[in-house]
């Protein structure tokens, strides 16, 4: 009785609980270190750690060695997919000098260690190479037949060389524990993507502006830090709505409103036609004036773009709730990263060649030129 309570109750919740810690402390150290060779030695530390913790209850409460890959399996499935498999193969040696260590008898040999880790090592790979089949499915077999099998091991070294008897049934009491572990882990991970979900909901939302449904200021700055390190094409249209102030004087602020998200639905509609969602990104830099970034697209190319739309908007009637409908018109300025990286420069030049279609006149579309 008190062996079938460790292992179906007792030990599947220490198990969970170091499997909580694990992810929880894995994902504040790829956060914290940057270089992957850093972030693998720390990782293999932190689990001969938790294994020789697993070791040490195993063997004190049941006098034998069970779920002994337990952590593993977890690890190189869900934690650390690219080099996680490899800790399985560590984890014969691990067992041995413990073993070693602390004077631990194993009851089998370590030729018998090895063969285990080689096994659940080959099951791993092939399971998680199948091409078909439900991911946690796929490792719910996995962790159920990699327990029973190293069960098996233990179990039959310890009928060979002890006197220590086990009651019969141990394997149904091994699945039932394996089911507790994987029930708990899983019921874990869905609340953790439900909150995660929440999270990125709200920095999503945290990021949009609420009247145009463009990305705010704050997105803004956000990206620009972003491509500042990873230096992609970018070219960036400046874009700012002519007369606005008369708009709002004369129709109030509200009809104003209207127009800016109309406009933006418009703007956002045409670029639809001519790119991709992810070749563009639309930004209200503040009050009616837009910043628009077009990924890996020349500057003459996003030129006849934003020309075309400008045209397109002198016969366009937006905020039609007024009863005549507004016609709008912009200014725009156009320039590219091509000329130089730093995209906060790139920025700054759009806008003064935006300031120069202002002063030009207005509703056109004018590239940078280093001569203006």
């Amino acid at each position: 009785m008190g062996s079938m309570m460790v292992l179906i109750i007792f030990f599947p919740s220490i198990i969970v609980s170091l499997l909580i810690t694990i992810d929880t402390v894995f994902n504040n150290l790829k956060k914290v270190v940057s270089n992957k060779f850093v972030q693998m030695i720390l990782i293999v530390l932190l689990y001969s750690t938790y294994l020789f913790c697993l070791l040490s209850l195993s063997v004190h409460l049941l006098d034998a060695v069970f779920y002994e890959y337990s952590l593993v399996l977890f690890i190189a499935y869900y934690f650390f997919q690219t080099y996680g498999k490899y800790l399985i193969l560590l984890t014969p040696f691990l067992l041995m000098s413990y073993a070693k260590l602390i004077d631990i008898k194993m009851f089998i040999s370590d030729d018998q260690l090895f063969i285990i880790g080689l096994i659940i090592f080959a099951l791993f790979v092939v399971i998680d190479w199948l091409p078909f089949g439900w991911r946690n499915g796929k490792f719910t077999g996995l962790f159920i037949l990699s327990m029973l099998i190293s069960a098996c091991f233990h179990l039959q070294g310890l009928a060979i060389t002890s006197l220590f008897s086990y009651e019969d049934g141990m394997d149904v009491l091994i699945v039932t524990g394996s089911l507790v572990i994987l029930v708990s882990f899983y019921l874990y991970f869905l609340l953790q993507e439900k909150e995660n979900a929440r999270i990125r909901e709200e920095l999503i939302c945290s990021k949009i502006d609420s009247l145009t449904g463009a990305h705010n200021y704050s997105a803004l700055s956000d990206k620009i830090e972003f491509l500042n390190e990873r230096k992609p094409a970018v070219t960036v249209a400046m874009i700012d709505l002519d007369y606005f102030k008369q708009i709002n004087d004369r129709y109030g602020h509200i009809v104003g409103n209207e127009v800016l998200r109309d406009f933006v639905q418009f703007l956002d509609a045409h670029l639809s036609l001519y790119l991709e969602k992810n070749k563009i990104e639309i930004y209200r830099f503040g009050g009616e004036e837009f910043c628009v970034f077009f990924y890996d697209l020349p500057k003459n190319e996003v030129y006849d773009i934003i020309e075309d739309f400008c045209l397109k908007m002198e016969t366009y009637p937006v905020a039609l709730e007024v009863s005549e409908g507004i016609s709008i018109t912009f200014s725009a300025g156009i320039e590219s990263t091509v000329n130089q990286p730093d995209i906060l420069e790139t920025l700054k030049k759009a806008d003064e060649a935006c300031y120069i279609a202002k002063h030009a006149g207005r509703n056109r579309v004018i590239m940078y030129n280093v001569d203006y």
